[in-house]
């Protein structure tokens, strides 16, 4: 690419282009480490090693997650870096690694038939046996597996359609061997644990008078769980707070979360009124149209056509530089613009905030 915009551009393109790989690469490893991050410390370490956990412990774990990340792909890259593997080796591996759970997880959301036992083997089989298809693709096509063969644009693309179809059969099998039917309202009962959950947290540390307005609100989603579920209240129980001022606090010994648990799915009444529900699924056909019209686009039309050995015309290469920079300019309008504008009320308000804010610092 360098080469490209010199001969382009000039040299001053060149230090465009060092300034762009710059910020493609930062922005990278810093979602990736916030990624990383809040999935060790948040849906394993606080899941499964330490439920009770707290705030703090838990922010402490976080940081200590994007130091052990930071440390982790530090090593796998200079040992890419000796093992000869460039960019375009690497790029020819990642589908192979991420394709295989787009089908499975989309068998999550929408086939309530896919058994736990799918979801989580599938992925795995499906990346195994796309691997296997590159290294034979390349040994059958090139005569050796080596890092210059699996670079080779055939059997990548044939390991790459193998991660992402394979596992949509292993998923279908292994639901059949075992099949099981997922009741979409658990979902329902989950965010009311969570809410009730939720409202005794806010309750519990923060107490309100009866007449306030968040004392309101936990009451009215107290009421809201006791209305699908009625358990008679034990006794209450008295606390203080943190200026030691006595308090009766009924949800510790009559957690609402518990109550939903055991409470039947058939009293569960969607919190979504007929025509917010009509409303959702409305925005739901628009966003599998626009799904399919980008993977026809980005992974059909625009890329497979140069899968062979054709020598670009002048013409040809200028309508794709074209269609590129359109393509460009619409992400940049939908990613960066639009987003500003969608978000100028919530933008105007933190900033005004941010001035009164300092100006009362600088005051002082």
């Amino acid at each position: 690419m360098p080469y490209v915009l010199k001969a382009l551009i000039g040299s001053k393109g060149i230090i465009g282009f060092f300034f762009l790989l710059f910020m493609a690469l930062t922005s990278t490893v810093s979602s990736s480490m916030i990624a990383v991050s809040s999935i060790l410390s948040y849906d394993l370490y606080k899941t499964y090693l330490n439920p009770k956990v707290t705030d703090k412990k838990l922010v402490r774990v976080s940081h200590i997650t994007v130091v052990i990340h930071g440390v982790f792909i530090t090593g796998i890259s200079i040992a890419m870096n000796y093992g000869g593997a460039n960019m375009t080796w690497i790029n020819y591996l990642r589908p192979i690694i991420s394709c295989p759970g787009i089908i499975p997880l989309i068998l999550t959301l929408f086939w309530s038939r896919q058994t736990r036992l799918a979801a989580i083997v599938s992925p795995i089989l499906g990346f195994f046996t796309g691997l296997a298809v590159w290294l034979a693709s390349a040994k059958s096509l090139v005569g050796a597996v080596d890092i210059a063969a699996t670079s080779d644009e055939y059997p990548a693309l044939y390991a790459a359609i193998a991660s992402l179809f394979s596992p949509a059969l292993y998923s279908v099998i292994l639901s059949l061997y075992k099949p099981d039917k997922f009741d979409w309202r658990e979902y329902l009962r989950i965010e009311l644990q969570d809410e009730a959950k939720l409202h005794a947290d806010s309750d519990s540390s923060s107490p309100n008078e009866s007449g306030d307005e968040n004392g309101e609100s936990f009451k009215n989603a107290e009421d809201t769980v006791k209305s699908v579920n009625s358990t008679p209240p034990s006794d209450p129980v008295h606390s203080k707070t943190s200026d030691g001022i006595d308090v009766i606090d009924e949800k510790v010994s009559t957690p609402q979360s518990i109550a939903v648990e055991k409470q039947s799915l058939d009293d569960i009444q969607h919190p979504f009124d007929q025509q917010t529900l009509r409303e959702l699924y409305r925005w739901l056909k628009i966003a599998v149209i626009m799904f399919v019209v980008i993977v026809l686009v980005t992974f059909v039309a625009w890329p497979l056509p140069l899968y062979r050995d054709y020598i670009f015309t002048k013409s040809f290469f200028s309508g794709w530089v074209t269609v590129s920079i359109i393509w460009q300019f619409g992400a940049f309008a939908a990613v960066v613009i639009y987003p500003l504008y969608d978000g100028r009320h919530e933008i105007a308000t933190g900033s005004r905030g941010i001035w009164n804010a300092s100006k009362g610092y600088f005051v002082r």
